[in-house]
């Protein structure tokens, strides 16, 4: 598996790369790094049309790994070879959230468990009206 990290490219560009070997994650690039396990702001977050040459990459190429990378070791390699402060979200119901409780999980380990969560029922008796449930 490879990333196509190219400075004629956008940030958008590489999020669909990514999407192509794992349709339940999502890869995001922050303005700052994060520290292991912990989670950036919104804020920070970089736009998909961000040119890769506004990001001042280390280096361009190719971003070579397999879907055993553990999400640290992936996020890890590309921070210290490219200079990208990226983080893997996985979808989870309506939303994706930051992994970083998971991070020690495989690539394809967080696949794989946004996908069966994908494919779970929610009980049909379950009332989402009902605030209080949720607070």
């Amino acid at each position: 598996m490879e990333l196509k990290l190219l400075d004629n490219l956008q940030w958008h560009d590489v999020k669909k790369q990514f999407n192509q070997y794992f349709p339940f994650l999502k890869l995001e690039c922050f303005s700052q790094a994060h520290a292991e396990s912990t989670g950036t702001t919104k804020k920070a977050m970089l736009d998909g049309n961000t040119p890769l040459k506004d990001l001042h990459l280390k280096q361009y190429g190719s971003f070579t790994f397999d879907e055993t990378s553990t999400v640290n070791a992936f996020e890890q390699n590309l921070a210290t070879v490219y200079g990208l402060h990226v983080h893997v979200f996985r979808h989870s119901g309506n939303v994706f959230i930051e992994t970083t409780a998971t991070d020690d999980w495989t690539l394809k380990a967080q696949n794989q468990e946004a996908k069966s969560m994908s494919e779970q029922k929610a009980p049909e008796q379950q009332d989402f009206t009902d605030k209080d449930q949720w607070d």
